[in-house]
């Protein structure tokens, strides 16, 4: 039986430790790297949608915006809380007809997503053939989504 005496020192315990903490700390970077890309904020407006969690969609769709360039100007702060209400509730309890319904299509990890060369605090990207998305970088460095635009050919079949 051969026996691995570097493994069975003291050094050798302290270097596994010291390379599960680089392994870790590399890995806990890249997550936080990633969770501040324009990328992360698409997967999880999908992953909201799929598993109808308005209150996350909420925190990577900036409903005031997209409600207002989406619907128009809405006269009313009234009718606007009416509009982002119905949105909740098409996100918990989804339909066919439902305004996020072609979400569950988006490619949100191969989608080419193109940052503005002027300002590098706006994103646009196509996840969905016709689908155009705008995502802007908030102060505390993530991203949201401000404007949907759906597929044209969708919006008919609705």
């Amino acid at each position: 039986m051969i026996t691995c005496k570097f493994m069975g020192n003291k050094r050798g315990k302290t270097a596994i430790l010291l390379v599960l903490a680089i392994v870790i700390g590399a890995l806990y970077g890249g997550y936080y790297y990633f969770s501040k890309t324009p990328r992360y904020a698409l997967i999880q407006f999908k992953r909201a949608i799929l598993f109808k969690d308005a209150e996350l969609a909420e925190r990577y769709l900036d409903m005031n915006s997209f409600i207002n360039k989406f619907l128009g100007e809405i006269p009313s702060e009234a009718e606007k809380e009416s509009v982002k209400k119905r949105l909740i509730y098409e996100i918990n309890w989804p339909s066919q007809r439902s305004t996020f319904a072609s979400v569950t299509d988006w490619s949100v990890f191969t989608v080419r997503i193109n940052i503005d060369v002027d300002n590098n605090d706006v994103a646009t990207t196509e996840p969905d053939t016709g689908t155009n998305v705008r995502l802007e970088r908030k102060r505390d460095g993530q991203w949201i989504i401000t404007l949907i635009d759906f597929n044209k050919a969708q919006e008919t079949q609705k």
